[in-house]
Protein backbone atom coordinates (compact mmCIF):
# COMPACT_ATOMS: atom_id res chain seq x y z
CA UNK A 1 0.00 0.00 0.00
CA UNK A 2 2.97 2.14 0.60
CA UNK A 3 3.86 2.21 -3.15
CA UNK A 4 0.16 3.08 -4.33
CA UNK A 5 0.25 5.89 -1.74
CA UNK A 6 3.78 7.40 -3.32
CA UNK A 7 1.69 6.46 -7.03
CA UNK A 8 -1.06 8.85 -6.19
CA UNK A 9 2.02 11.71 -4.66
CA UNK A 10 3.55 11.93 -8.15
CA UNK A 11 0.41 13.02 -9.30
CA UNK A 12 0.58 16.39 -7.10
CA UNK A 13 5.09 16.78 -6.58
CA UNK A 14 6.00 19.85 -7.68
CA UNK A 15 2.67 20.48 -8.78
CA UNK A 16 0.86 21.67 -5.67
CA UNK A 17 0.52 24.80 -6.28
CA UNK A 18 -1.17 24.19 -9.81
CA UNK A 19 -3.70 21.59 -8.12
CA UNK A 20 -4.39 24.07 -5.37
CA UNK A 21 -5.25 26.63 -8.20
CA UNK A 22 -7.03 24.32 -10.10
CA UNK A 23 -9.40 23.00 -7.37
CA UNK A 24 -9.44 27.03 -6.29
CA UNK A 25 -10.75 28.01 -9.71
CA UNK A 26 -13.23 25.05 -9.94
CA UNK A 27 -14.70 25.80 -7.19
CA UNK A 28 -15.13 29.22 -8.10
CA UNK A 29 -16.43 28.80 -11.22
CA UNK A 30 -19.37 26.30 -9.69
CA UNK A 31 -20.22 29.05 -6.89
CA UNK A 32 -20.10 31.74 -9.31
CA UNK A 33 -23.47 30.39 -10.85
CA UNK A 34 -24.86 30.84 -7.14
CA UNK A 35 -24.43 34.59 -7.86
CA UNK A 36 -26.34 34.53 -10.90
CA UNK A 37 -29.42 32.87 -8.92
CA UNK A 38 -29.35 35.44 -6.21
CA UNK A 39 -28.78 38.30 -9.17
CA UNK A 40 -32.07 36.95 -11.01
CA UNK A 41 -34.29 37.12 -7.92
CA UNK A 42 -32.90 40.47 -6.95
CA UNK A 43 -34.23 41.35 -10.95
CA UNK A 44 -37.12 39.44 -10.74
CA UNK A 45 -38.32 41.43 -7.40
CA UNK A 46 -37.34 44.94 -8.65
CA UNK A 47 -39.43 44.28 -11.90
CA UNK A 48 -42.06 43.01 -9.49
CA UNK A 49 -42.12 45.97 -7.63
CA UNK A 50 -41.63 48.47 -10.67
CA UNK A 51 -38.19 49.72 -8.96
CA UNK A 52 -36.25 51.03 -12.43
CA UNK A 53 -33.49 52.11 -10.61
CA UNK A 54 -33.20 48.69 -8.81
CA UNK A 55 -32.99 47.08 -11.90
CA UNK A 56 -30.69 49.37 -13.38
CA UNK A 57 -28.20 48.56 -10.90
CA UNK A 58 -28.81 44.49 -11.07
CA UNK A 59 -27.89 44.57 -14.90
CA UNK A 60 -24.41 46.47 -14.12
CA UNK A 61 -24.18 43.97 -11.50
CA UNK A 62 -24.53 41.15 -13.80
CA UNK A 63 -22.58 42.29 -16.28
CA UNK A 64 -19.39 42.81 -13.57
CA UNK A 65 -20.48 38.77 -12.93
CA UNK A 66 -20.46 37.40 -15.85
CA UNK A 67 -17.28 39.15 -16.76
CA UNK A 68 -15.35 37.70 -13.92
CA UNK A 69 -17.21 33.84 -14.78
CA UNK A 70 -15.59 34.56 -18.38
CA UNK A 71 -12.24 35.13 -16.57
CA UNK A 72 -12.20 32.43 -14.45
CA UNK A 73 -13.15 30.38 -17.07
CA UNK A 74 -10.21 30.88 -19.49
CA UNK A 75 -7.82 30.91 -16.26
CA UNK A 76 -9.62 27.29 -15.05
CA UNK A 77 -8.95 25.75 -18.69
CA UNK A 78 -5.23 27.03 -18.50
CA UNK A 79 -4.41 25.72 -15.13
CA UNK A 80 -6.47 22.74 -15.36
CA UNK A 81 -4.70 21.65 -18.55
CA UNK A 82 -1.08 22.65 -16.98
CA UNK A 83 -1.95 20.80 -14.04
CA UNK A 84 -3.41 17.56 -16.13
CA UNK A 85 0.26 18.08 -17.75
CA UNK A 86 2.33 17.82 -14.76
CA UNK A 87 0.57 14.74 -12.46
CA UNK A 88 0.16 12.58 -16.10
CA UNK A 89 4.05 13.24 -16.72
CA UNK A 90 5.11 13.00 -13.23
CA UNK A 91 2.62 9.56 -12.98
CA UNK A 92 4.45 7.99 -15.82
CA UNK A 93 7.26 8.82 -15.00
CA UNK A 94 6.86 6.80 -11.22
CA UNK A 95 5.64 3.85 -12.60
CA UNK A 96 8.87 3.42 -15.33
CA UNK A 97 11.11 4.26 -12.68
CA UNK A 98 9.48 1.45 -10.46
CA UNK A 99 9.75 -0.85 -13.22
CA UNK A 100 13.14 -0.17 -14.05
CA UNK A 101 14.01 -0.70 -10.23
CA UNK A 102 12.27 -3.19 -9.76
CA UNK A 103 14.45 -7.04 -8.97
CA UNK A 104 16.72 -7.49 -11.12
CA UNK A 105 14.97 -8.90 -14.01
CA UNK A 106 11.44 -8.69 -15.00
CA UNK A 107 9.29 -11.03 -16.79
CA UNK A 108 9.57 -9.46 -19.82
CA UNK A 109 7.17 -10.87 -22.94
CA UNK A 110 5.05 -12.19 -20.32
CA UNK A 111 3.71 -8.77 -18.68
CA UNK A 112 4.98 -6.46 -20.92
CA UNK A 113 1.04 -5.78 -22.22
CA UNK A 114 0.35 -5.09 -18.60
CA UNK A 115 2.99 -2.61 -18.35
CA UNK A 116 2.25 -0.86 -21.96
CA UNK A 117 -1.60 -0.92 -20.56
CA UNK A 118 -0.54 1.10 -17.41
CA UNK A 119 1.31 3.64 -18.96
CA UNK A 120 -1.53 4.08 -21.60
CA UNK A 121 -4.59 3.00 -21.52
CA UNK A 122 -5.28 3.28 -17.55
CA UNK A 123 -3.22 6.51 -17.16
CA UNK A 124 -6.02 7.76 -19.63
CA UNK A 125 -8.86 6.51 -17.64
CA UNK A 126 -7.21 8.11 -14.37
CA UNK A 127 -6.32 11.10 -15.85
CA UNK A 128 -10.53 11.44 -16.52
CA UNK A 129 -11.84 10.11 -13.84
CA UNK A 130 -9.80 10.01 -11.16
CA UNK A 131 -7.85 13.70 -11.33
CA UNK A 132 -10.76 15.29 -13.04
CA UNK A 133 -13.02 13.86 -11.34
CA UNK A 134 -12.00 15.00 -7.71
CA UNK A 135 -12.08 19.13 -8.84
CA UNK A 136 -15.56 18.02 -9.89
CA UNK A 137 -16.50 16.05 -7.27
CA UNK A 138 -15.26 18.89 -4.35
CA UNK A 139 -16.88 21.56 -6.78
CA UNK A 140 -20.18 19.74 -6.79
CA UNK A 141 -20.51 18.90 -3.52
CA UNK A 142 -19.61 22.52 -2.29
CA UNK A 143 -21.87 23.83 -5.01
CA UNK A 144 -24.44 21.57 -3.50
CA UNK A 145 -24.01 23.08 0.17
CA UNK A 146 -23.58 26.71 -1.25
CA UNK A 147 -26.87 26.34 -3.07
CA UNK A 148 -28.88 24.12 -0.14
CA UNK A 149 -28.00 27.05 2.41
CA UNK A 150 -29.55 29.73 -0.10
CA UNK A 151 -32.28 27.74 -0.64
CA UNK A 152 -32.63 27.04 2.89
CA UNK A 153 -32.11 30.95 3.64
CA UNK A 154 -35.17 31.77 1.06
CA UNK A 155 -37.87 28.63 2.30
CA UNK A 156 -36.61 26.32 4.39
CA UNK A 157 -39.80 23.96 3.48
CA UNK A 158 -38.69 23.53 0.10
CA UNK A 159 -35.32 22.86 0.87
CA UNK A 160 -36.06 20.22 2.98
CA UNK A 161 -38.27 18.47 0.14
CA UNK A 162 -34.74 18.86 -1.85
CA UNK A 163 -32.98 17.04 0.28
CA UNK A 164 -35.11 13.93 0.71
CA UNK A 165 -35.57 14.25 -3.07
CA UNK A 166 -32.41 14.57 -3.64
CA UNK A 167 -31.21 11.84 -1.48
CA UNK A 168 -32.86 8.89 -3.89
CA UNK A 169 -30.84 9.15 -6.65
CA UNK A 170 -28.03 9.41 -5.17
CA UNK A 171 -28.68 6.12 -3.19
CA UNK A 172 -29.29 4.21 -6.00
CA UNK A 173 -26.48 5.23 -7.95
CA UNK A 174 -24.13 4.59 -4.81
CA UNK A 175 -25.21 1.12 -5.05
CA UNK A 176 -23.83 0.65 -8.66
CA UNK A 177 -20.61 1.93 -7.91
CA UNK A 178 -19.14 -1.23 -6.92
CA UNK A 179 -19.91 -2.98 -10.37
CA UNK A 180 -18.56 0.02 -12.15
CA UNK A 181 -15.32 -0.62 -10.80
CA UNK A 182 -15.21 -4.06 -11.58
CA UNK A 183 -15.73 -3.74 -14.91
CA UNK A 184 -13.57 -0.98 -15.21
CA UNK A 185 -10.66 -3.53 -14.07
CA UNK A 186 -11.83 -6.40 -16.17
CA UNK A 187 -11.24 -3.71 -19.20
CA UNK A 188 -7.83 -3.05 -18.16
CA UNK A 189 -7.08 -6.85 -17.81
CA UNK A 190 -8.56 -7.29 -21.41
CA UNK A 191 -6.72 -4.34 -22.98
CA UNK A 192 -3.36 -5.85 -21.13
CA UNK A 193 -4.00 -8.94 -23.48
CA UNK A 194 -4.99 -7.46 -26.39
CA UNK A 195 -1.76 -5.30 -26.56
CA UNK A 196 0.04 -8.67 -25.70
CA UNK A 197 -1.93 -9.97 -29.09
CA UNK A 198 -0.95 -7.38 -30.76
CA UNK A 199 3.05 -7.66 -30.05
CA UNK A 200 2.58 -10.94 -30.65
CA UNK A 201 1.48 -10.28 -34.08
CA UNK A 202 3.61 -7.94 -35.10
CA UNK A 203 7.14 -9.47 -34.15
CA UNK A 204 5.87 -12.74 -35.72
CA UNK A 205 4.55 -11.24 -38.71
CA UNK A 206 7.70 -12.97 -41.09
CA UNK A 207 6.75 -16.41 -39.56
CA UNK A 208 2.90 -15.34 -39.91
CA UNK A 209 3.83 -14.96 -43.51
CA UNK A 210 6.20 -17.61 -44.47
CA UNK A 211 4.02 -19.88 -43.01
CA UNK A 212 0.67 -18.56 -44.50
CA UNK A 213 -0.82 -18.32 -41.06
CA UNK A 214 -2.74 -15.13 -41.66
CA UNK A 215 -6.25 -16.82 -41.61
CA UNK A 216 -5.55 -18.53 -38.06
CA UNK A 217 -3.83 -15.29 -36.52
CA UNK A 218 -6.92 -13.31 -37.65
CA UNK A 219 -9.08 -15.73 -35.54
CA UNK A 220 -7.08 -15.14 -33.00
CA UNK A 221 -6.85 -11.48 -33.54
CA UNK A 222 -10.27 -11.15 -33.64
CA UNK A 223 -11.06 -13.12 -30.48
CA UNK A 224 -8.79 -10.96 -28.08
CA UNK A 225 -10.39 -8.01 -29.66
CA UNK A 226 -14.22 -9.45 -29.32
CA UNK A 227 -13.16 -9.77 -25.58
CA UNK A 228 -11.82 -6.56 -25.39
CA UNK A 229 -15.14 -4.97 -26.67
CA UNK A 230 -17.58 -7.13 -24.79
CA UNK A 231 -15.49 -5.78 -21.60
CA UNK A 232 -16.06 -2.33 -22.65
CA UNK A 233 -19.59 -3.41 -23.64
CA UNK A 234 -19.99 -4.66 -20.17
CA UNK A 235 -18.74 -1.12 -18.50
CA UNK A 236 -20.77 0.85 -20.86
CA UNK A 237 -23.55 -0.92 -19.72
CA UNK A 238 -23.07 -0.34 -15.78
CA UNK A 239 -22.26 3.27 -16.57
CA UNK A 240 -25.15 3.89 -18.55
CA UNK A 241 -27.78 2.48 -15.74
CA UNK A 242 -26.04 4.44 -13.32
CA UNK A 243 -26.57 7.97 -15.26
CA UNK A 244 -29.86 6.99 -16.64
CA UNK A 245 -31.14 5.98 -12.40
CA UNK A 246 -29.36 9.27 -11.84
CA UNK A 247 -31.13 11.21 -14.57
CA UNK A 248 -34.85 10.10 -13.62
CA UNK A 249 -34.06 10.66 -9.75
CA UNK A 250 -33.18 14.32 -11.05
CA UNK A 251 -36.13 14.81 -13.01
CA UNK A 252 -38.11 13.25 -10.12
CA UNK A 253 -36.95 16.11 -7.81
CA UNK A 254 -37.00 18.99 -10.18
CA UNK A 255 -40.52 18.27 -10.87
CA UNK A 256 -41.28 17.52 -7.13
CA UNK A 257 -39.93 20.72 -6.06
CA UNK A 258 -41.81 22.35 -8.95
CA UNK A 259 -45.38 21.14 -7.40
CA UNK A 260 -44.31 21.79 -4.07
CA UNK A 261 -43.01 25.35 -5.05
CA UNK A 262 -46.40 26.07 -6.97
CA UNK A 263 -48.32 24.55 -4.03
CA UNK A 264 -46.82 27.23 -1.52
CA UNK A 265 -46.91 30.40 -3.78
CA UNK A 266 -50.56 29.34 -4.63
CA UNK A 267 -51.18 28.80 -1.12
CA UNK A 268 -49.43 32.00 0.06
CA UNK A 269 -46.99 30.66 1.71
CA UNK A 270 -44.18 33.14 1.91
CA UNK A 271 -42.83 32.49 -1.30
CA UNK A 272 -42.29 35.35 -3.95
CA UNK A 273 -42.27 35.70 -7.63
CA UNK A 274 -38.25 36.03 -6.81
CA UNK A 275 -37.99 33.29 -4.18
CA UNK A 276 -39.58 31.02 -6.97
CA UNK A 277 -37.25 32.22 -9.81
CA UNK A 278 -34.39 31.14 -7.65
CA UNK A 279 -35.34 27.88 -6.49
CA UNK A 280 -36.59 27.09 -10.18
CA UNK A 281 -32.42 28.34 -11.11
CA UNK A 282 -30.64 26.56 -8.48
CA UNK A 283 -32.87 23.46 -9.24
CA UNK A 284 -31.66 23.83 -12.87
CA UNK A 285 -28.31 23.70 -11.24
CA UNK A 286 -28.59 21.78 -9.15
CA UNK A 287 -29.66 18.64 -11.00
CA UNK A 288 -26.64 18.17 -12.91
CA UNK A 289 -25.06 17.77 -9.52
CA UNK A 290 -26.81 15.39 -8.57
CA UNK A 291 -27.09 13.48 -11.48
CA UNK A 292 -23.41 13.20 -12.05
CA UNK A 293 -22.27 12.96 -8.31
CA UNK A 294 -22.67 9.60 -8.31
CA UNK A 295 -21.19 8.47 -11.19
CA UNK A 296 -18.22 10.51 -10.75
CA UNK A 297 -17.62 9.07 -7.53
CA UNK A 298 -17.91 5.43 -9.08
CA UNK A 299 -15.32 6.20 -11.78
CA UNK A 300 -13.20 7.98 -9.22
CA UNK A 301 -13.60 5.26 -7.17
CA UNK A 302 -12.82 2.32 -10.24
CA UNK A 303 -9.70 4.80 -11.31
CA UNK A 304 -7.86 4.56 -8.12
CA UNK A 305 -8.15 0.46 -8.63
CA UNK A 306 -6.28 0.89 -12.10
CA UNK A 307 -3.64 2.74 -9.61
CA UNK A 308 -3.69 -0.29 -7.06
CA UNK A 309 -3.40 -2.51 -10.34
CA UNK A 310 -0.23 -0.91 -11.00
CA UNK A 311 0.78 -1.77 -7.39
CA UNK A 312 0.05 -5.28 -7.95
CA UNK A 313 1.18 -6.64 -11.37
CA UNK A 314 4.11 -4.38 -11.86
CA UNK A 315 5.23 -2.81 -8.97
CA UNK A 316 4.83 -5.91 -6.75
CA UNK A 317 8.06 -7.44 -9.03
CA UNK A 318 10.34 -4.61 -6.67
CA UNK A 319 12.73 -6.58 -4.78
CA UNK A 320 13.55 -6.31 -1.64
CA UNK A 321 16.40 -3.91 -1.00
CA UNK A 322 19.56 -6.08 0.05
CA UNK A 323 21.71 -5.59 2.74
CA UNK A 324 25.32 -6.65 1.22
CA UNK A 325 26.68 -4.27 -1.75
CA UNK A 326 29.85 -6.44 -3.58
CA UNK A 327 32.33 -3.70 -3.08
CA UNK A 328 35.38 -5.80 -5.37
CA UNK A 329 35.96 -8.00 -8.36
CA UNK A 330 34.06 -11.21 -7.73
CA UNK A 331 36.65 -13.77 -7.56
CA UNK A 332 34.40 -17.35 -7.25
CA UNK A 333 30.68 -17.81 -8.43
CA UNK A 334 29.82 -21.22 -5.90
CA UNK A 335 26.91 -23.50 -6.73
CA UNK A 336 25.68 -25.68 -3.87
CA UNK A 337 23.22 -28.66 -4.64
CA UNK A 338 20.82 -25.82 -6.56
CA UNK A 339 17.48 -26.59 -7.58
CA UNK A 340 15.27 -25.12 -9.31
CA UNK A 341 11.23 -25.46 -10.94
CA UNK A 342 9.80 -23.23 -13.23
CA UNK A 343 5.65 -23.47 -13.07
CA UNK A 344 5.59 -26.40 -11.25
CA UNK A 345 8.38 -28.67 -13.82
CA UNK A 346 11.76 -29.18 -12.13
CA UNK A 347 14.47 -27.20 -14.50
CA UNK A 348 17.97 -28.34 -12.52
CA UNK A 349 18.51 -30.96 -9.79
CA UNK A 350 21.13 -30.80 -7.38
CA UNK A 351 24.13 -28.66 -9.33
CA UNK A 352 27.70 -27.67 -7.78
CA UNK A 353 30.00 -26.47 -9.45
CA UNK A 354 32.70 -23.52 -9.04
CA UNK A 355 33.82 -20.87 -11.15
CA UNK A 356 37.22 -19.19 -10.48
CA UNK A 357 38.36 -15.94 -11.65
CA UNK A 358 40.91 -16.04 -14.71
CA UNK A 359 38.83 -19.08 -15.56
CA UNK A 360 36.82 -19.79 -18.65
CA UNK A 361 34.17 -22.42 -18.90
CA UNK A 362 32.03 -24.12 -22.07
CA UNK A 363 28.44 -24.89 -20.50
CA UNK A 364 27.27 -27.67 -23.06
CA UNK A 365 24.14 -29.85 -23.49
CA UNK A 366 21.38 -30.66 -26.03
CA UNK A 367 18.91 -28.26 -26.07
CA UNK A 368 16.34 -28.22 -22.78
CA UNK A 369 18.95 -29.61 -20.51
CA UNK A 370 19.18 -26.59 -18.24
CA UNK A 371 21.99 -24.01 -19.25
CA UNK A 372 20.18 -20.74 -20.03
CA UNK A 373 18.74 -21.50 -16.86
CA UNK A 374 22.17 -21.92 -15.40
CA UNK A 375 23.10 -18.72 -16.40
CA UNK A 376 20.22 -17.12 -14.96
CA UNK A 377 20.68 -18.04 -11.46
CA UNK A 378 24.34 -17.10 -11.77
CA UNK A 379 22.86 -14.10 -12.62
CA UNK A 380 20.66 -13.80 -9.55
CA UNK A 381 17.39 -14.01 -12.19
CA UNK A 382 15.39 -15.63 -9.59
CA UNK A 383 15.12 -16.20 -6.19
CA UNK A 384 13.09 -19.09 -5.76
CA UNK A 385 16.04 -21.99 -5.99
CA UNK A 386 17.05 -24.24 -3.38
CA UNK A 387 20.17 -25.03 -2.26
CA UNK A 388 22.64 -22.47 -1.77
CA UNK A 389 24.31 -19.50 -4.64
CA UNK A 390 27.07 -17.41 -3.42
CA UNK A 391 29.60 -14.73 -4.96
CA UNK A 392 32.40 -15.08 -2.53
CA UNK A 393 31.30 -14.96 0.83
CA UNK A 394 28.25 -13.75 0.04
CA UNK A 395 25.11 -15.32 -0.07
CA UNK A 396 22.95 -14.18 -3.63
CA UNK A 397 19.93 -13.85 -1.43
CA UNK A 398 21.50 -11.08 0.35
CA UNK A 399 23.00 -9.43 -2.26
CA UNK A 400 22.36 -5.76 -3.56
CA UNK A 401 20.81 -6.54 -7.05
CA UNK A 402 22.42 -3.21 -8.34
CA UNK A 403 25.91 -4.29 -6.89
CA UNK A 404 25.63 -7.63 -8.57
CA UNK A 405 24.96 -5.73 -11.79
CA UNK A 406 27.50 -3.74 -12.17
CA UNK A 407 30.10 -6.96 -12.27
CA UNK A 408 28.54 -9.43 -14.85
CA UNK A 409 28.74 -8.20 -18.36
CA UNK A 410 25.66 -9.85 -20.21
CA UNK A 411 25.31 -11.47 -24.33
CA UNK A 412 21.66 -12.45 -24.52
CA UNK A 413 20.06 -15.02 -27.30
CA UNK A 414 18.02 -12.51 -28.24
CA UNK A 415 19.86 -8.89 -28.73
CA UNK A 416 17.73 -5.83 -27.75
CA UNK A 417 19.22 -2.55 -29.95
CA UNK A 418 17.06 0.89 -29.58
CA UNK A 419 16.13 2.99 -32.35
CA UNK A 420 19.35 5.00 -31.65
CA UNK A 421 22.88 5.43 -33.25
CA UNK A 422 25.46 2.09 -33.47
CA UNK A 423 27.21 4.35 -30.50
CA UNK A 424 24.49 4.57 -28.32
CA UNK A 425 23.72 1.11 -28.56
CA UNK A 426 27.51 0.15 -27.77
CA UNK A 427 27.86 2.46 -24.77
CA UNK A 428 24.16 2.72 -23.60
CA UNK A 429 23.83 6.20 -23.34
CA UNK A 430 26.73 6.96 -21.17
CA UNK A 431 30.41 8.58 -21.60
CA UNK A 432 33.59 6.91 -22.44
CA UNK A 433 36.65 7.69 -23.70
CA UNK A 434 37.05 7.28 -27.31
CA UNK A 435 40.13 5.04 -27.24
CA UNK A 436 37.89 2.51 -24.97
CA UNK A 437 35.17 2.90 -27.20
CA UNK A 438 37.32 2.35 -30.24
CA UNK A 439 39.06 -0.60 -28.62
CA UNK A 440 35.63 -2.45 -27.94
CA UNK A 441 34.44 -1.88 -31.68
CA UNK A 442 37.48 -3.37 -32.71
CA UNK A 443 37.13 -6.60 -30.53
CA UNK A 444 33.51 -6.91 -31.66
CA UNK A 445 34.18 -7.07 -34.94
CA UNK A 446 32.70 -3.73 -35.57
CA UNK A 447 35.23 -1.55 -37.20
CA UNK A 448 34.02 -2.37 -40.62
CA UNK A 449 30.60 -1.15 -40.01
CA UNK A 450 31.92 2.06 -38.59
CA UNK A 451 33.60 2.33 -41.04
CA UNK A 452 31.54 1.71 -43.86
CA UNK A 453 28.07 3.52 -42.19
CA UNK A 454 29.77 5.16 -39.19
CA UNK A 455 29.00 5.29 -35.58
CA UNK A 456 26.19 7.91 -35.92
CA UNK A 457 24.51 5.12 -38.15
CA UNK A 458 20.70 4.89 -37.01
CA UNK A 459 19.84 0.92 -35.96
CA UNK A 460 15.80 1.82 -36.53
CA UNK A 461 13.22 -0.05 -33.86
CA UNK A 462 14.84 -3.26 -32.76
CA UNK A 463 17.84 -2.66 -35.07
CA UNK A 464 16.09 -3.22 -38.03
CA UNK A 465 18.46 -1.49 -39.90
CA UNK A 466 21.22 -4.35 -38.91
CA UNK A 467 21.68 -7.75 -39.93
CA UNK A 468 21.90 -10.18 -37.33
CA UNK A 469 25.58 -10.67 -36.85
CA UNK A 470 25.62 -6.79 -36.45
CA UNK A 471 23.17 -6.58 -33.57
CA UNK A 472 25.27 -9.49 -32.10
CA UNK A 473 28.32 -7.38 -32.37
CA UNK A 474 26.75 -4.65 -30.72
CA UNK A 475 26.04 -6.60 -27.64
CA UNK A 476 29.14 -8.16 -27.73
CA UNK A 477 30.78 -4.42 -28.00
CA UNK A 478 28.68 -3.41 -24.85
CA UNK A 479 30.09 -6.03 -22.73
CA UNK A 480 33.85 -5.91 -23.93
CA UNK A 481 33.14 -1.54 -23.03
CA UNK A 482 31.82 -2.76 -19.53
CA UNK A 483 34.75 -3.10 -16.67
CA UNK A 484 32.91 -5.81 -15.68
CA UNK A 485 34.69 -9.43 -13.39
CA UNK A 486 32.54 -11.69 -14.86
CA UNK A 487 31.53 -12.32 -18.39
CA UNK A 488 28.12 -14.44 -19.36
CA UNK A 489 27.28 -15.52 -22.73
CA UNK A 490 24.20 -17.34 -23.67
CA UNK A 491 24.80 -18.42 -27.48
CA UNK A 492 27.29 -15.06 -28.00
CA UNK A 493 28.08 -16.12 -31.43
CA UNK A 494 25.08 -17.74 -32.56
CA UNK A 495 24.12 -14.97 -35.69
CA UNK A 496 27.96 -14.68 -36.85
CA UNK A 497 29.93 -16.05 -39.48
CA UNK A 498 32.65 -18.91 -38.98
CA UNK A 499 35.70 -16.49 -39.14
CA UNK A 500 34.08 -13.37 -37.42
CA UNK A 501 32.70 -16.05 -34.38
CA UNK A 502 36.53 -17.20 -34.18
CA UNK A 503 37.31 -13.81 -34.13
CA UNK A 504 35.26 -12.96 -31.08
CA UNK A 505 35.61 -16.28 -29.10
CA UNK A 506 39.44 -15.40 -29.06
CA UNK A 507 38.96 -11.90 -27.91
CA UNK A 508 36.63 -13.03 -25.04
CA UNK A 509 39.12 -15.91 -23.93
CA UNK A 510 41.74 -13.53 -23.67
CA UNK A 511 39.64 -11.41 -21.58
CA UNK A 512 41.89 -13.65 -18.56
CA UNK A 513 41.15 -11.54 -15.59
CA UNK A 514 37.34 -12.25 -15.54
CA UNK A 515 35.61 -14.99 -14.83
CA UNK A 516 34.06 -16.55 -18.36
CA UNK A 517 31.15 -18.64 -18.66
CA UNK A 518 29.99 -19.50 -22.16
CA UNK A 519 27.12 -21.78 -23.53
CA UNK A 520 26.82 -22.31 -27.06
CA UNK A 521 26.25 -25.10 -29.56
CA UNK A 522 29.17 -23.94 -32.05
CA UNK A 523 31.78 -25.23 -30.71
CA UNK A 524 34.85 -26.67 -32.64
CA UNK A 525 37.36 -29.13 -31.03
CA UNK A 526 40.32 -26.23 -31.49
CA UNK A 527 37.65 -24.31 -29.47
CA UNK A 528 36.57 -26.14 -26.45
CA UNK A 529 40.46 -27.10 -25.92
CA UNK A 530 40.62 -23.63 -24.96
CA UNK A 531 38.28 -23.79 -22.01
CA UNK A 532 39.67 -24.51 -18.42
CA UNK A 533 36.76 -26.37 -17.80
CA UNK A 534 33.48 -28.22 -19.74
CA UNK A 535 30.65 -28.93 -17.93
CA UNK A 536 28.47 -31.17 -19.34
CA UNK A 537 24.50 -30.90 -18.78
CA UNK A 538 21.64 -33.17 -19.96
CA UNK A 539 18.03 -33.31 -18.31
CA UNK A 540 18.97 -30.56 -15.63
CA UNK A 541 21.99 -32.18 -14.23
CA UNK A 542 25.48 -31.82 -14.29
CA UNK A 543 26.73 -35.05 -15.97
CA UNK A 544 30.46 -34.37 -17.03
CA UNK A 545 33.00 -32.07 -15.69
CA UNK A 546 36.67 -31.59 -16.57
CA UNK A 547 39.32 -30.22 -20.00
CA UNK A 548 38.42 -31.40 -23.18
CA UNK A 549 41.42 -34.21 -23.05
CA UNK A 550 39.79 -35.34 -19.57
CA UNK A 551 36.55 -35.68 -20.96
CA UNK A 552 37.91 -37.51 -24.79
CA UNK A 553 39.98 -39.62 -22.33
CA UNK A 554 36.30 -40.78 -20.81
CA UNK A 555 34.83 -41.50 -24.41
CA UNK A 556 31.47 -40.23 -23.08
CA UNK A 557 30.66 -36.64 -24.96
CA UNK A 558 32.82 -36.70 -28.37
CA UNK A 559 29.93 -37.13 -29.84
CA UNK A 560 27.84 -34.12 -28.26
CA UNK A 561 30.03 -31.75 -28.40
CA UNK A 562 32.31 -32.06 -31.91
CA UNK A 563 30.35 -31.01 -34.78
Amino acid sequence: MGTTKSLKKSFYEKNRIRYGMFLVLTICDGLANLAISALLKEITDAATGGNLERIGRMCLWTAGVLAIICAMSVALYHVRSTFLKYAVTGYRKRVMERILSAGRFLDGDGDSGSYLSSLTNDVSVIESDYLRGVAEIISNMLFLAAALCMMLWYSPVLTAASILLMSIPIVISALSGGKLEKEVGAVSDENAKFVRRIQDILRGFPVIKSFHAKEAVEKLYAGHNQCLEQAKYRKNIVAGRIQLWSALGSVTTQFGIFLIGGYLAATGKGITAGTLIVFVSLLGQIVNPIGRLPGLIASRKAAGTLIQKAEENILTQKQESKANPIMGPIHTISLRNVSFAYEGHRVLEEVSLQFHQGKSYAIVGESGSGKTTLLRLVMAYYNTYSGWITYDHLNACSVEPESLVNHIAEIQQNVFIFDATIRDNVTMFQEFPEEKVADALERAGLAELIRCKGDGYLCGEDGCNLSGGEKQRISIARCFLKDASVFIADEATAALDAETSVHVMDQILAMTQMIRIIVSHKMSQSLLEQYDQIIVMKNGRVRELGTFEELMERKKYSNICIP
